[in-house]
């Protein structure tokens, strides 16, 4: 159980950084793009999301094989974090993009013509304009990647299982431990106390301007 709630851990913290920075890169260069062109990309981006968990987890497992004659023991570590990243960095652009559409359309502009440099301009002017974007993105991540089941026992291997993955392994065989009640029941009151600080954080700042 400890094995596989550290596996937990590592897949879901791993995917939800490199979604949450993808996500919002990508959302970004999305939102430059004309109306029509971001509509038709949004289409796209959605399709994880609108898809069947188990037509997802069963495309990306193919996906996965046919790299199998060039990289024999790709499934496990590596297989999982990619599939959690698949479907996890079209809730953050989700996020992102409606913070992107309040923000002054000419804020990198201003930022440039004051000789800002545009990788600075990006990380210090408009990123913590849209950070409450990046943030809520970012937590509904790291939620989607704990709570998957589907996906991760399609593109699982090496004896690489999670948390959901393990939980379906005993069922049937044994009944569950306490520690699994105990888990969970200790994750729900992190993220509650995670948010209700997130909240009383926001509202001080609120207060304080």
């Amino acid at each position: 159980l400890m094995i596989a709630i550290k596996n937990t851990f590592i897949v879901s913290i791993i995917a939800t950084v490199f979604a949450t920075i993808l996500g919002t890169l990508f959302a970004i260069g999305l939102y430059s793009l004309s109306k029509k062109k971001r509509q038709k990309w949004m289409l796209l981006n959605n399709v994880p999301i609108l898809n069947a968990d188990i037509v997802t987890g069963f495309s990306l497992m193919l996906m996965f094989r046919l790299l199998m004659p060039l990289f024999p023991n790709i499934f496990g570590l590596f297989t999982l974090v990619m599939a959690h990243l698949f479907f996890t960095i079209p809730y953050v652009i989700l996020n992102v993009m409606p913070k992107l559409k309040e923000t002054d359309p000419n804020l990198m502009d201003a930022a440039l013509d004051l000789g800002v440099r545009p990788a600075k301009a990006l990380v210090k002017v408009l990123v913590p304009a849209i950070k409450a974007g990046i943030f809520s993105g970012m937590l509904l991540a790291l939620t989607m990647s704990i709570d998957d089941f589907v996906i991760s026992y399609f593109n699982t291997g090496a004896g690489f299982d999670n948390l959901s993955i393990w939980i379906y392994s005993v069922i049937g065989r044994r009944n569950l431990t306490p520690s699994v009640y105990a888990f969970s029941t200790l994750l729900t009151l992190f993220a509650l106390i995670g948010l209700l600080a997130y909240q009383l954080i926001k509202n001080k700042k609120k207060g304080t301007v």
